[in-house]
């Protein structure tokens, strides 16, 4: 390196101050003695010629070719633009580049080998991005850990992780072709992976290409476009919840009807449709002029009697007529029908279900047993006898399962009031808040005779008491509160 000003040697050396001068310092108005400022003078030169004489075997083309603009630079074979490099041959441009061959662009390359660069055309260009910790390689993306590696700017974070365009983070955590992968030795492809070893299949046929599929915990997902939580599948590739997963226990059941057996239950329903299946009676359904005879009477249509002639059980022996209930199970009345005798009644043809324009009817008949008919068909089922859809497919409830997991999946099915519900007999629940100490309140209705059981639920324990109906209806709680 060459020097244009070269100081001459002073040949005075003085005399070097005192100790105690060299700490005070001249005070205001003294006057330097000639011997200290021929001392301060020889030692300055001997310095500035010391310091040249060392930089004049440094090449000047290779200290301006490791800092082209300013950058900073230190370490052996170090270079930068108007960044900074430190560390045997790191590079720079704008950025920063820290640690053994660091390399990066206008982004950041910490750690040996740590590398902020792109193969295009076979050469290595810096980028952008961020790489940290020792080999760890980015374009205009991140990587931080050991070995990581991120491909057009997505985000590999831990040891070893490493992903294309999408995040991984953990150790060994891939995530190949644009998806996410969390945790220790998570592997995604275009999906999402979650949890330690969650994976999801590789494709046949590649080493570095997995199917899209979500996987959520420690499994393998060998699905195309599901959703797989552990080894269970939450959602198949038509985005269907599988019947495996949908609960058993209802909430919201509402009795849409009566049928008289499964067969008859309706197509289409919505989840948490119930219909109460009915053995105690007769089911007729088909255009009314084939069932019914009608009679005009003060200008509205009426049931008069029927055409048809129903099983022997639903007769009434001795007078010969039957009895006749709605769609719901409500008695609509004792009706004459075709060979019996007549005058038990007209009835509106809407009470066995007929609908302008289309006339068809549909209606009970109910059997006679014990000298009488049902006042409801509903006043006597098992609890199995009611049906429900669970959104895949009509279910009973089980015998087997406790009252207590009854009452919980009953939840609301029935929507008319308290009164009405009375009428049903059963397992539902009855919308009127907290009683006592018990949350939820609960009301579980069973007809046997004159007697009524109220229960409710405490936690996981039901209790009961009694009722009696005495004359006029008034109802009078005769036992307290008992553990069922």
């Amino acid at each position: 390196m060459d020097f244009k000003n070269i100081f001459s040697a002073w040949g005075n050396d003085g005399k070097e101050p005192s100790e105690e001068l060299q700490l005070s310092g001249f005070k205001g108005g003294q006057k330097p003695a000639a011997s200290v400022f021929n001392w301060f003078w020889s030692k300055v030169m001997k310095a500035v010629t010391e310091l040249q004489t060392k930089l004049t075997s440094v090449d000047n083309n290779k200290a301006e070719k490791y800092n082209f603009s300013g950058g900073f630079i230190g370490g052996d074979e170090a270079s930068a633009e108007s960044g900074g490099a430190v560390g045997q041959n790191t590079y720079t441009t704008a950025g920063g580049a820290v640690g053994s061959a660091a390399f990066s662009g206008s982004g950041f390359a910490g750690g040996e080998l740590a590398k902020v660069t792109k193969l295009e055309n076979n050469v290595e260009v810096p980028k952008n991005g961020g790489a940290v910790g020792f080999s760890a390689k980015t374009d205009d993306g991140f990587a931080g850990g050991s070995k990581a590696e991120s491909k057009n700017g997505g985000g590999a974070a831990g040891s070893n992780a490493k992903t294309n365009a999408g995040g991984a983070v953990g150790l060994s955590a891939m995530a190949y072709d644009y998806g996410g992968a969390v945790g220790n030795g998570a592997i995604a492809g275009y999906g999402f992976s979650g949890g330690y070893n969650a994976k999801v299949k590789l494709m046949e046929g590649y080493s570095q290409k997995y199917i899209d599929a979500i996987q959520l915990g420690s499994g393998t997902n060998n699905n195309k476009q599901t959703l797989q939580v552990y080894n269970h599948t939450l959602m198949n590739a038509d985005g269907k919840i599988p019947a495996a997963r949908i609960p058993d226990c209802m909430v919201g059941i509402e009795i849409k009807g009566i049928v008289p057996n499964s067969e008859e239950l309706p197509a289409g329903p919505a989840p948490g449709d119930a219909y109460i299946i009915v053995s105690n009676a007769v089911f007729y359904t088909g255009p009314e002029d084939e069932l019914l005879h009608l009679e005009s009477v003060d200008g509205t249509s009426r049931v008069t009697s029927l055409k048809i002639t129903p099983p022997e059980e639903c007769i009434e022996p001795e007078n010969r007529y039957v009895c006749a209930y709605d769609i719901r199970g409500n008695k609509i009345g004792s009706i004459s029908y075709e060979g019996g005798i007549s005058g038990y009644g007209w009835y509106e043809v809407e009470s066995f279900g007929v609908e302008y324009p289309d006339l068809q009817a549909s209606f009970y008949l109910g059997e006679f047993q014990n000298g009488s008919f049902p006042e409801s068909l509903t006043d006597s089922y098992a609890r199995e006898d009611i049906a429900y859809w669970d959104g895949t497919a009509w279910k009973t409830l089980d015998e087997s399962v406790p009252v207590i997991n009854q009452c919980r999946r009953l939840e609301t099915f029935l929507t008319e009031s308290a009164s009405d519900q009375l009428k049903t007999t059963g397992l539902y629940y009855v919308v009127s808040g907290s009683g006592d100490s018990f949350t939820p309140y609960l009301l579980f209705h069973k007809n046997s005779g004159y007697n009524q059981y109220q229960t409710k639920i405490d936690g996981e324990k039901i209790y009961k008491r009694t009722a009696e109906i005495q004359r006029y209806g008034e109802v009078v709680w005769v036992t307290d509160w008992t553990e069922m």
